[in-house]
Formats: structure tokens, C-alpha cells, sequence
């Protein structure tokens, strides 16, 4: 009887040394090409697109924290995600309030110093989020 070594235990049938080289030798060849190719034909943009400083602040978006999720309120400056969630609790609060009281009940916050009253929140961080912040237009009776 001779020991046969089981099927799963050979070893695999080896890749000729010639197939690497002429492998390698094509992915030379392609990217010296490629290179060439870039070096004479260079991607070149004509008119770049101007942008003005004062139309990328317009463009910046300001927050209405009488509508924003506590999750656009963290990304304000200053404003953790503990900040954020203490000042929809609190706007919820005020909202309940308002509406049992027969008044708007969607506008609490009518100016940045209207965040004042949440915990945490003081006249430093007030300045800090002005101009990140967007309040609706005052209603006349």
C-alpha cells in the first residue's frame, strides 16, 4: 500500500514565474503610458469659479431654535449635545404653557436673549450664537 497524501492536503499547482513578470511587465507599460499621456495633456481648469466673501456668509444657514431638532442645535457653536437637549426640553415646556394659556404656542423664542432662560445658557454664549441664529419676524397686534 502506498500512502497516498489526501486531496485537500496538496498543494496547489504553482503559478510559472513568466506569468508574474509578463504581468507586471503590462501594469509598467499602462502606467508609464497614463503618465505620459497626463505630462502633454495637462487637465487644466480655464475660469476658475470666483466666490465673494460676503455672498458665503449670506449663504451660511441660520438655525430657528423655535423649529430645530436637538441635533441641528449641537452643531451650533458652544452648544453640546446636553446644551441642545436642554433647550428643546425647555421650548417644550413653554409650548405646553403657552398653548393652555390660549397664546401661540409654536414661538417661544422671539431673540437670542430669549435662550437666556435655559440652564446654562448665558449672555457670553448669547453673543456667541447671535448671528447663527434666526428668529421669526415680530407680529403687530
Amino acid at each position: 500500500m502506498a500512502s497516498e497524501i489526501p486531496a485537500e492536503r496538496r498543494d496547489p499547482p504553482r503559478i510559472p514565474s513568466a506569468v508574474y513578470l509578463a504581468c507586471y511587465s503590462m501594469l509598467g507599460v499602462l502606467l508609464v503610458y497614463a503618465l505620459v499621456v497626463r505630462w502633454f495633456r495637462p487637465v487644466v481648469l480655464e475660469d476658475p469659479i470666483q466666490v465673494e466673501p460676503a455672498r458665503v456668509a449670506q449663504i451660511q444657514q441660520q438655525i430657528d431654535p423655535n423649529v430645530a431638532t436637538w441635533a441641528e442645535l449641537a452643531r451650533l457653536p458652544g452648544i453640546g449635545e446636553a446644551l441642545a437637549k436642554r433647550i428643546v426640553t425647555y421650548r417644550s415646556e413653554q409650548q405646553a404653557l403657552i398653548a393652555g394659556s390660549g397664546g401661540d404656542a409654536a414661538v417661544v423664542f422671539r431673540s437670542p436673549e430669549d435662550l437666556a432662560a435655559v440652564r446654562g445658557i448665558g449672555p457670553k454664549t448669547v453673543e456667541r450664537l447671535r448671528p447663527h441664529l434666526h428668529f421669526p419676524a415680530a407680529v403687530s397686534p
